[in-house]
């Protein structure tokens, strides 16, 4: 069964997983009302580089994003006493 990781609303879900597969994989765990294995997308970049480092074959649909360009609408000023001490060595 082919392996796939989407992306929905802040978490990865992943279909077609093997026992073997998932017992490398961390923070993956069962969802009952999706039938389907989820973990947090903050997981992304850990599942994805095991995922390679065993050489599990799997699609990679969470990947699939649009680039946003947004511009700064006001510019910050740090007050004096937040600004970082420099250190002389």
């Amino acid at each position: 069964m082919n392996l796939s990781l989407h992306f929905d609303k802040g978490t990865l879900l992943l279909y077609g997983a093997e026992e073997e597969q998932l017992a490398l994989l961390e923070a993956v765990d069962w969802d009952e009302r999706t039938q389907c294995y989820r973990a947090p997308a903050a997981e992304y970049r850990r599942l994805v580089t095991t995922l390679r480092e065993q050489k599990i074959s799997f699609q990679d649909h969470a990947r699939k994003f649009s680039a946003e360009s947004f511009s700064l609408k006001k510019r910050s000023h740090h007050a004096p006493f937040s600004r970082r001490p420099r250190i002389h060595g």
